[in-house]
């Protein structure tokens, strides 16, 4: 079974292991199963249209734009959950989701005026098992700072949100380029055998921090950082590990993202079994949760493979509990002993209720350069822009000053005066100039201008190997 976790037709199939056979067969049980989903899913697409029009007349959509911050209303009916995205427009960054009966806790944000709303119907609401392991219990604590890489994905497509897992990964150019490793099947389109498009991928959302420092019980998370939109740089082109490793490299695109706010995770391509090591993961979309495993992978076949290109893990019992995955839990990185990538979760059998059950991991080496012959389907154009060839390579930590001088390129003046020339002591292919709602303002490969408006600004720098950014002050 994959593991990536959907808002509606996949609880229908998050039991299944995907097959060319099987997805037939699903998909045939389901146009006639459809005969009897529609009444309830037309039920509740009506229900929200008329939530939506009651709370936000000249709002629509799934993801709905809200205009003004007034516009929140103080509470919804019993039978919906819904959470409010709020961006604030002095830090630009987008805010934690909050449920929306108790909206007014942010009322008293008064530059939040733009936000996005999800609404979700609370049956289809399931919580993670009671087995898994918290970020605060003291076996996850070494691993407190490498858990930094990993984030939880909401992802659209075909009008569903799925929920799974993606970290961040290291280059060996040092530069904190916001690449994220994930699943490929996490963004597959299924029923129209597609990816997501690139107007779908400019609304994912990645939450970064969503955890707790607690070990027992379900504490709220503290300290969620969310970033929106990506666009799609390489990924396994197999149907979601029906004939590869399936994964899939993303770049996050919001401009409020800093790469010395996080730690970009390590990796191995070497051939030889991990001895031990840890998955960090978002099961059933949930805080994160951190499974041990204390004996060495094997290689084995994943669906339709000819070649083995997964690692077969299994899961071992700690102090706290007997971490497995779950659905949601797709993507999530294999560690190994170093802490170094080594696979992506495709699937498996795990569970809270199964938890000596296996799971299959898209091994990091057959990501490298096996999928395919071009850039788009390898990882190491991507992760290797100074073509070093490293078998490992390690992460990066939070302190900027840990990546390479290219982070100190400067921007001068800096603040700078309304519509002044600005310089950078770096050549570069092109600047890209955001302001605090993330909108393009300007682009230039030439003569660089400052803003006619002051305020705060991010400057997105496209180097011929890498992008960085930087803030601008204009005054």
């Amino acid at each position: 079974m994959q593991k990536c976790e959907s808002f509606t037709i996949d609880k229908l199939m998050k039991t299944i292991r995907y097959s060319y056979i099987i997805r037939l067969i699903t998909s045939i049980l389901l146009f006639w199963i459809l005969g009897t989903v529609s009444g309830f899913a037309q039920q509740f697409d009506s229900e929200r249209a008329a939530l939506v029009e009651q709370h936000f007349p000249n709002i629509h959509g799934f993801y709905s734009q809200l205009e003004s911050i007034e516009e929140i209303p103080e509470s919804i009916p019993d039978e919906w959950n819904a959470t409010i995205i709020f961006r604030d427009t002095i830090t630009g960054k987008l805010g934690d989701g909050i449920p929306i009966a108790v909206s007014d806790v942010f009322k008293s944000c008064k530059s939040c005026v733009t936000s996005k709303i999800i609404f979700t119907y609370k049956p289809e609401a399931t919580e993670a098992g009671s087995c898994h392991i918290n970020m605060g219990c003291p076996e996850a604590l070494p691993f407190a700072n490498l858990s930094k890489s990993v984030c939880r994905i909401s992802a659209l497509i075909g009008g569903m949100v799925y929920y799974s897992t993606g970290v961040l990964v290291n280059n060996t150019a040092d530069d904190g380029r916001s690449l994220l490793l994930t699943a490929e099947h996490n963004g597959l389109d299924f029923f129209n055998n597609r990816f997501a498009s690139q107007s779908e991928l400019d609304q994912w959302l990645f939450y970064f921090n969503y955890q707790h420092d607690a070990c027992n019980g379900i504490p709220l998370p503290l300290n969620t950082e969310i970033y929106e939109g990506a666009s799609l740089l390489a990924r396994s082109f197999d149907q979601g590990g029906t004939t590869g490793s399936d994964f899939a490299l993303l770049e996050i695109s919001d401009t409020t993202f800093f790469s010395d706010d996080f730690v970009f995770s390590g990796w191995s391509r070497s051939t030889s079994p991990p001895q031990n090591g840890v998955t960090i993961h978002h099961p059933q979309a949930q805080l994160k949760r951190i499974s041990f495993y204390q004996n060495s992978p094997t290689l084995d076949v994943f669906d339709l493979q000819n070649t083995p290109v997964h690692w077969k893990v299994f899961w071992n019992a700690t102090q706290s509990g007997h971490g497995t995955t779950e659905p949601g839990s797709s993507g999530s990185p294999l560690y190994d002993q170093n802490n170094r990538i080594v696979g992506n979760l495709s699937g498996g059998f795990s569970s809270c209720d199964e938890v000596h059950r296996e799971d299959y991991y898209g091994v990091f080496y057959h990501h490298w350069d096996k999928n395919g012959n071009r850039n788009d389907q390898q990882l190491a154009p991507w992760l290797d822009p100074l073509n070093i060839d490293p078998v490992h390579y390690e992460g990066k930590g939070l302190n900027s000053n840990t990546f390479t001088t290219k982070t100190n390129i400067e921007i001068y003046p800096n603040p700078a005066p309304v519509s002044t020339a600005l310089h950078i002591d770096h050549a570069f292919e092109r600047v890209e100039i955001y302001n605090q709602l993330g909108q393009l303002v300007s682009t230039s490969n030439d003569r660089i201008l400052a803003p006619k408006k002051a305020g705060m600004y991010q400057l997105k720098i496209h180097l011929y190997d890498t992008i960085i950014f930087k803030k601008l002050i204009v005054h």
